[in-house]
């Protein structure tokens, strides 16, 4: 009966042995540790470079390990030892080439700023080893002029030229049409000192950037017929037949000759001034003339304007160089009128200029009737400045 009774008493349940896995924080501590892939119950040693079992003891296995001798032995070999990697250095990592890299990236910075080297750049480079004594790479850069115009020629002008034309030459990638499919090419002449200097410049337009205005090249002339080769290009260029615009139409039958609009705009303007009975011009610059030449003057002008409570602004000169700057200067000199008559009428007739004596005289008994060049200063500040913003538009 009893044995009957212990056959029939169930089995004790199988205890489930626990399996320890790898953990990534071990590495913090234990800098020669790493994990093995694929297997969670391993871990190499990358000293030893053998792998063992941490499964049954998980840290404790660690531990253990790095109290084995041959564990030991190999971290003294590593404390004493050199390591190879002094000799070993990559190619890159050498000091020459580090000075190399960093002369470069400050000859691109002035051309990506477009700064010039010979003022701000060459300074620069002598003053780095002032400014950081510590840097063995400050201490040996000496990038001079010649160099750096090296670098610009030779490097930097073919990546430069490489990112502008980009726009130009990428596809679409859903059609064949280029990003850019309008765009237009201009040059101009001008003088710097004898060199005649002409840039090529592009304008586009993309989608992500807008309209873009880019110098692609730069030449020079310094021959003594630059003159004659300027008619002779001009004419090559508007010319009906033997053209530079005939010779760029066989290639791309699609381009359009364009005029400069700002100018037609500007010429405009001019011309219709001269009807006018008031050489505008000449008053503008003989008014500037009069008071910039004598810091006396000037004074005497500014004593007027606190005695009729009128801010005082320096009068503006007319720039034939620049589009319309003559609605600038008529506009500060119409603003100032009042203080500027005052003081021409105050000279009389020996010490004013003739040429504005002329204009002023009619009411130097103080009658206070308008004058015509007031009336012509007054419509022309308004008129000049239609003609002005449009320029700036088209600009």
């Amino acid at each position: 009966m009893e044995e009957e009774t212990e056959s029939e008493a169930p089995p004790s349940p199988i205890k489930k042995v626990r399996r320890c896995g790898y953990k990534k924080d071990w590495e913090n501590e234990y800098l020669w540790l790493k994990g093995v892939e694929g297997d969670t119950e391993r871990a190499f040693c990358d000293l030893c470079k053998t792998s063992f079992s941490i499964g049954h003891g998980g840290e404790y296995d660690v531990k253990r390990h790095r109290l084995t001798e041959t564990h030991k032995k190999r971290v003294q070999q590593k404390e004493t030892s050199k390591s190879m990697d002094a000799f070993l250095r990559p190619k890159n990592d050498f000091l020459a080439d580090k000075v190399t890299a960093a002369e470069v990236t400050s000859v691109y910075h002035t051309v990506q700023h477009a700064t010039s080297y010979y003022r701000a750049g060459d300074c620069g480079t002598k003053l780095s080893p002032t400014i950081y004594p510590d840097s063995d790479i400050a201490k040996r850069m000496a990038c001079g002029r010649t160099e750096a115009e090296t670098i610009v020629t030779a490097s930097v002008e073919e990546d430069c030229l490489k990112v502008r034309r980009r726009p130009l030459n990428e596809q679409r990638e859903a059609t064949t049409k280029a990003h850019t499919p309008f765009f237009s090419v201009a040059s101009d002449a001008s003088n710097h000192g004898t060199t005649k200097l002409f840039p090529l410049s592009v304008r586009y337009w993309t989608p992500d950037l807008g309209v873009q205005t880019k110098v692609l090249d730069f030449y020079d002339d310094n021959s003594h017929q630059a003159g004659g080769k300027r008619t002779g290009t001009r004419h090559d260029i508007c010319g009906r037949y033997n053209s530079v615009f005939q010779k760029l139409k066989e290639n791309n039958n699609c381009i359009l000759k364009a005029n400069c609009v700002a100018h037609i705009v500007h010429n405009s303007a001019k011309h219709a001034g001269d009807r006018l009975n008031i050489d505008i011009e000449n008053v503008v610059n003989k008014t500037f003339s009069h008071f910039s030449s004598s810091a006396k003057r000037t004074e005497e002008l500014k004593s007027i304007h606190t005695f009729v409570e009128i801010e005082y602004q320096s009068l503006l000169r007319n720039v034939p160089t620049r589009w319309l700057s003559l609605w600038p200067a008529v506009k500060r000199l119409h603003d100032s009128w009042a203080p500027i008559k005052t003081y021409f009428l105050s000279l009389g007739e020996d010490g004013c200029p003739k040429s504005l004596w002329r204009l002023f005289k009619d009411d130097q008994d103080g009658e206070g009737n308008p004058l015509d060049l007031q009336v012509y200063l007054s419509f022309l500040s308004n008129a000049l400045k239609i003609f002005h913003d449009t320029v700036l538009v088209l600009e």
